[in-house]
């Protein structure tokens, strides 16, 4: 079923209630509450709610991305810089944690080494052949 708009100004066509509750198949009540809820972009003339034809179309999603209004574009495009920069950034974090864990790591075990040196105690694996012939002895 086609349904005409009510109003073409300025070469846009303009539904009210009653056309957008025969295309949506939904009661007045629920047009309306759309409408005051702004659910639907509107404008009010004289206690009448007119919805333009892109307003009803990015309502229904069929509008194409670049045909909705100027603040929806920019709150998709700035939510989507938001959503890649944080990820980006804990991305970033986990590496430099990494680094730094391997540079502590590192660190660590070259001060006990040196320490080990200085106190005449033998490395890990040197105390390991010196274990290993206390027990051949046995």
């Amino acid at each position: 079923m086609e349904v005409k708009p009510e109003k073409v100004m300025l070469k846009m066509k303009f539904y009210i209630t009653e056309d957008i509750v025969k295309i949506l198949n939904v009661t007045p009540y629920t047009v309306r509450a759309y409408l005051r809820n702004e659910k639907i972009k509107s404008i009010k003339i004289g206690g009448r709610f007119y919805v333009s034809e892109a307003n009803l179309k990015a309502f229904l999603g069929g509008g194409r991305f670049w045909d909705q209004s100027n603040d929806k574009i920019m709150d998709s495009i700035n939510t989507a810089i938001k959503l890649t920069f944080e990820s980006n950034v804990k991305w970033l974090a986990f590496e430099v944690k990494k680094l730094i864990i391997d540079d502590l790591t590192k660190n660590f075990r070259d001060n006990l080494e040196e320490i080990n040196r200085i106190a005449g105690i033998p490395k890990m694996e040197d105390r390991a052949k010196v274990i290993k012939k206390e027990f051949e002895k046995v």
